[in-house]
């Protein structure tokens, strides 16, 4: 429902950015303000949600409590996990948009539709992935996603301006496909081991550490482009620049989320 909720926000958004020949200043302007009463209404429904019955384990000290996700054997290699799949993620994630605008010399409104089949496609298989991963536990759904995460990296290696819209739209349905699997599979994982007592502590080492690696593996990269700016070159008939490097690195990162998965 979350990403049903999401894609219609896309759509709403495309049209407005496509409709007529609105300035984007008023566009963003507009679309701002919109997001701010939406984030408001949120926090006053929130105000309706009550709060579950959370047990607590009075008298342990802090420091444990907030060791506790790590001193979990299987519990430290899935934060290990996480931290660097956050980085391989980052290396592509914030510039795809970017790349797409720039380089495939997609318009606003297409790279927001494009954008939106992820959620389309995450509404169609967020179920079977939850009958799956019931069935066959989280492990499997885990791995069997991360397998196919790279070729969404490398549909971007050979998207050109001419073939960017079929390329892109296939792409961001297998793309949502593999987030749905991804999405249910840590959550449950996550949810399923950490103990009721300390449950946010387990989420928040989570959130926490894999949030701090990603973010600086995104500031790496934006710098690796920024420092390859100028360069080019020609192979195979196509030229090749700094986006594409970058990629070709995000691309071997994702294969390495393939042995820390396992």
């Amino acid at each position: 429902w979350l990403q049903l909720t999401w894609t219609l926000g896309y759509l709403a958004v495309a049209a407005f950015a496509g409709y007529g020949h609105v300035r984007i200043q008023v566009v963003y302007a507009v679309i701002v303000c919109v997001g701010c009463v939406a984030g408001v209404t949120d926090i006053l429904l929130f105000l309706r949600v009550r709060e579950p019955p959370n047990p607590q384990v009075r008298g342990e000290r802090l420091c444990d409590v907030l060791l506790a996700p790590l001193q979990h054997q299987d519990y430290r290699t899935f934060v290990a996990f996480s931290c660097f799949w956050a980085v391989a993620v980052n290396f592509f994630a914030p510039f795809a948009q970017l790349f797409g605008l720039k380089v495939l010399a997609l318009t606003p409104w297409q790279m927001t539709v494009i954008w939106c089949l992820y959620g389309v496609a995450s509404v169609l298989t967020a179920t079977l992935w939850g009958r799956v991963a019931d069935r066959c536990g989280n492990r499997p759904v885990m791995t069997s996603v991360i397998w196919g995460k790279s070729l969404v990296v490398i549909a971007f290696l050979v998207a050109t301006p001419g073939n960017a819209v079929w390329v892109l739209s296939l792409t961001f349905l297998l793309d949502g496909v593999l987030n749905a699997g991804y999405a249910i599979a840590a959550n449950s994982y996550m949810f399923k081991i950490a103990p009721p007592e300390n449950r946010s502590m387990y989420v928040a080492a989570i959130t926490g550490l894999a949030g701090v690696c990603g973010g600086l593996g995104s500031m790496v990269a934006g710098t690796l482009l920024q420092w390859l700016t100028p360069y080019s070159f020609v192979l195979f008939g196509r030229t090749w620049n700094n986006y594409h490097l970058l990629f070709l690195v995000a691309v071997v990162l994702r294969w390495g989320g393939i042995v820390m998965a396992h």
